[in-house]
């Protein structure tokens, strides 16, 4: 087989030599893998592995050949599921989450923290902005809701909202600012 045929012609020539040595390539499978439910997918990755880097003219022994061809498949898929193993294990360590055992005097320590934000919120911004906010933030209301709730359209709502978190930023970059300067 030679590398200058169409893909058409490959596909035909691994065809013919999976027609003819079909059975040798399962039993190589079968003693070389030790996971059997992976042998289809060692069988279709050698023919696709055939069809792209045909047999060369020079092969003198087809059955050893293959032999080996299916040795680096099975050794292929081995190290390219060790990798697949090892990323999702990387991705789970970073990602796994230790659920964490709220205490109820932090609960409330972090609500009594809201109610001092939104309380320096009121004392900050107008009261379209306020009413706002509160929808939004504290009542966990979607643009939709809040916009009904203040008896506005909800582009009024989105507005009031953009203009009161750009004033809030404002606000908290410039308390910053001033801490870090001082």
């Amino acid at each position: 087989m030679g590398n200058n045929t169409s893909l058409r012609d490959r596909v035909e020539l691994t065809s013919e030599v999976f027609d003819k040595y079909g059975e040798l390539i399962r039993s190589a499978i079968r003693v070389n893998l030790s996971d059997y439910s992976k042998a289809d997918d060692v069988y279709q990755n050698l023919f696709l592995s055939l069809v792209h880097k045909p047999m060369p003219p020079y092969v003198r022994d087809i059955k050893s050949y293959l032999n080996q061809a299916v040795c680096h498949d099975i050794v292929d898929l081995a190290k390219s599921t060790n990798m697949y193993r090892e990323r999702l294990c990387r991705y789970w360590k970073h990602h796994r989450q230790i659920p964490k055992i709220r205490k109820p005097q932090d609960i409330l320590i972090e609500k009594e923290g809201f109610e001092q934000l939104f309380g320096l919120i009121e004392k900050l911004i107008s009261t379209p902005e306020n009413k706002a906010i509160i929808q939004r933030y504290r009542c966990g209301m979607d643009v939709s809701e809040a916009a009904k709730e203040m008896d506005v359209d909800k582009r009024s709502c989105s507005r009031y909202t953009s203009v009161a978190l750009k004033k809030i930023r404002g606000f908290f970059n410039e308390t910053k600012n001033r801490d870090y300067n001082a």
